[in-house]
């Protein structure tokens, strides 16, 4: 679904295995996730990916995009926030794209999933809230683009986890365009529930929290400091809270996804 308003601002980013620094020479100020590949040095053929572990080009770690929260602004009486960037990698001859963009390889950021239709996402005249919608990243003059993330007062709610699932795609349809990207997320108003600690992983140490935090059902967890644990929202922490954290279990090697508290 598409449509046009005027705002404007952020854009999307991260989880890939590779995690090198390979930023565009252009001076963009703002946050940047690098899209490259992953066949080497010259290839056409490799799997696309997006790399976020580090933001303003000053070597600050970032594992996944999260904790850019959406803020009100009474001009829009919207939620709203524009930071993080996505673009193509340049000067890095293992992961940088073969070929002439457009002629070798077009590439789209594509929209897998959303959380919830009241949030819109946008860039130029074209604005989606739901699945399909694609940014045209290898059309843009400087190879990359910079989205805006907005959500009306009237479908806001503070305890509703809000974030939008994407991948790049090649669409070049030449016989030698690159794979997919995996799935990667921005989460926009906070942690993935189960990530306790706040570290982007879900893992025994979360589940150690959660052990701590357990009253049983139908005994309110009053402890401020556990509180976080109760994750179907009951204000106790029972058996169901351990189904819903076994559901975004993943392990200190994953990166925690947004989805599974759905």
């Amino acid at each position: 679904m598409t449509t046009r308003f005027s705002v404007t601002l952020l854009a999307g980013m991260i989880l890939s295995a590779w995690t090198g620094t390979a930023h565009a020479g252009h001076g963009c100020p703002l946050d940047h996730f690098a899209i490259g590949q992953s066949g080497g040095e010259g290839s056409h053929t490799g799997r696309l990916f997006a790399d976020v572990t580090e933001l303003y080009l000053t070597h600050l770690e970032k594992p996944y995009a999260s904790h850019y929260s959406l803020n009100y602004s009474a001009y829009y009486n919207a939620y709203r926030n524009g930071e993080p960037g996505s673009e193509e990698v340049e000067n890095d001859s293992e992961h940088g794209l073969a070929g002439e963009r457009l002629v070798d390889f077009d590439l789209w950021l594509e929209i897998v999933d959303i959380s919830t239709n009241g949030l819109w996402v946008g860039y130029g005249g074209n604005w989606y809230n739901a699945a399909g919608g694609r940014f045209h990243l290898s059309g843009e003059a400087w190879h990359h683009l910079h989205l805006t993330y907005h959500v009306y007062a009237a479908d806001w709610s503070a305890d509703e986890l809000i974030y939008v699932v994407y991948r790049v795609v090649d669409d070049l349809d030449d016989g030698e365009q690159y794979d997919a990207s995996d799935d990667f997320w921005v989460v926009l108003n906070r942690e993935v529930p189960g990530d306790f600690n706040r570290n982007a992983h879900i893992d025994l140490a979360d589940y150690a929290h959660l052990q701590i935090g357990f009253t049983g059902a139908g005994i309110p967890q009053s402890d401020p400091a556990y509180q976080d644990a109760d994750l179907d929202g009951d204000d106790d922490v029972d058996p169901d809270d351990f189904t819903r954290f076994e559901g975004c279990l993943r392990g200190p090697a994953q990166y925690a996804d947004p989805r599974c508290a759905d």
